[in-house]
């Protein structure tokens, strides 16, 4: 492409030249512009603008594209260095039907300069389809492009798919990890690492160790093994806490419960 320039004949009229090369030989082009702001707002007003049809025209030896195209930024879902399948797209439209229709592609992780798409499927129902690619689409980022096709677009009055919203949901691949179960006692009568019962030191409340597990369970948090080996980990209670109450000792009671470990990294 060579130039671009926007003219106008009369105040109906305003239109975008596009000069361009294609191969030796020179291209001229021409596509109408909106007079009332958006395209859609030219439409309603029953402006000049048309849409692309779906077919392509050619001028010489260059070819217009066929479609209007929507071009979505590339979707990591919030973490970009995991892997990710793509599930589904939903989809809010109006004006679909017939041969008026939008095509959504899928592709992930594109090699530099890449113009294919792994999936292509077509949406036709308004106002509400779900849409399930026939094609696994897995990556760390994923790339969506939707073509507006419009055969009707160029007639008065334009027929044209409307796009209101799109949501699209993936599922992220977990590593295997490492899993371990044990059980951790608190409470008159367990004993520390050393053999001391230590039961009376008043960070040894029940009610104060077990707040603190039930917060650990929440974030991950490194553990140290007796080897003093330390492993970055989250945790899960897998079984209800239990109880056991007592006539003497500090607290009157010793606690119990089944932790689920899965272990992230380590040994540290």
């Amino acid at each position: 492409m060579t130039a671009l320039r926007s003219y106008s004949v009369q105040s109906v009229d305003l239109s975008l030249l596009v000069a361009a090369y294609s191969g030796a030989a020179p291209v001229m082009a021409k596509v109408s512009l909106p007079i009332a702001g958006s395209p859609i707002d030219d439409l309603i007003s029953a402006g000049p603008h048309r849409f692309a049809t779906g077919a392509a025209v050619t001028l010489g030896t260059g070819t217009i594209n066929p479609y209007c195209r929507l071009h979505l930024l590339d979707e990591g879902f919030g973490d970009r260095a995991s892997k990710k399948i793509l599930h589904q797209h939903a989809l809010n439209t109006e004006g679909l039907g017939g041969s008026t229709k939008l095509t959504f592609e899928d592709r992930a992780d594109p090699a530099p300069g890449s113009t294919t798409f792994t999936t292509s499927t077509d949406v036709t129902t308004s106002p509400q389809q779900e849409i399930t690619p026939a094609t696994v689409v897995s990556g760390n980022r994923l790339e969506r492009r939707i073509s507006f096709v419009s055969p009707s677009g160029g007639a008065t009055p334009a027929v044209i798919g409307v796009l209101d919203a799109v949501r699209t949901t993936a599922i992220r691949k977990v590593p295997s990890l490492m899993v371990r179960t044990f059980t951790v006692e608190w409470g008159d009568g367990v004993l520390d690492l050393s053999g001391a019962d230590d039961s009376n030191n008043p960070n040894r409340n029940p009610v104060t160790v077990g707040a603190a597990l039930e917060a650990a369970t929440k974030i991950r948090t490194t553990i140290r093994s007796p080897d003093d080996l330390r492993w970055r980990v989250t945790l899960e209670q897998v079984m209800e806490q239990e109880i056991i109450y007592r006539d003497s000792g500090t607290w009157g009671q010793t606690r119990r419960v089944r932790l689920e470990a899965s272990v992230l990294a380590g040994p540290l």
